[in-house]
């Protein structure tokens, strides 16, 4: 009996149109979040045992010799993106902390050894190269293999009176390149 009384009432309710409730559309609102502000992995890195290629390098890069106390290494400070790994079996840093900086960290006696050296390949002709010798200089001149870019805007030093940037091999293609106190074949 009371299975039937509920079906009536149900199929009553079903029959009877209910009028929009225009109260409650006004209610719903899109509400807008703002998110934070994130970084798009873009630039790609593969460091192996014959070399290191940075690649689609889509941000302005500084490099720079930092002497600390894990040795000497050598900084590839990217702004504006992040570093990827593809495949990397070399030893390296990635230091991420920095708002807007990404800065892969690789020992200097690890980029001496490599046979075919480094080489950064710009995304894009609005991205340049520094070479930052103005705390310390940027000694690769014991480096085998090449240091080869590419496709940069801009390729240029910053560099105190004393301190300099020398290089073993250099290939340096850019549509404007600056630099006063640099050494390389």
């Amino acid at each position: 009996m009371f299975f039937i009384h509920w079906l009536s009432r149900t199929s009553r309710r079903s029959q009877t149109a209910r009028p929009p409730n225009r109260d409650r559309a006004k209610e719903r609102r899109l509400k807008l979040l703002r998110l934070e502000q994130r970084r798009v992995l873009n630039a790609d890195f593969t460091f192996v045992a014959h070399g290191l290629d940075l690649h689609h390098v889509d941000g302005d890069v500084t490099i720079r010799e930092v002497s600390g106390s894990s040795g000497q290494r050598i900084e590839f400070d990217l702004t504006g993106s992040v570093w990827e790994d593809h495949g990397s079996t070399g030893l390296f840093a990635i230091d991420n902390s920095h708002p807007d900086h990404s800065i892969l960290s690789v020992a200097k006696s690890d980029l001496e050894s490599l046979s075919d050296g480094i080489s950064l390949h710009a995304a894009s002709s609005g991205v340049d190269l520094h070479f930052d010798a103005q705390s310390s200089p940027i000694d690769l001149s014991q480096m085998q293999g090449t240091l080869a870019a590419e496709g940069f805007g801009q390729i240029h030093q910053f560099a105190a009176n004393d301190h300099e940037v020398r290089l073993g091999d250099a290939s340096l293609s850019a549509d404007h390149i600056s630099l006063s106190r640099f050494h390389g074949d």
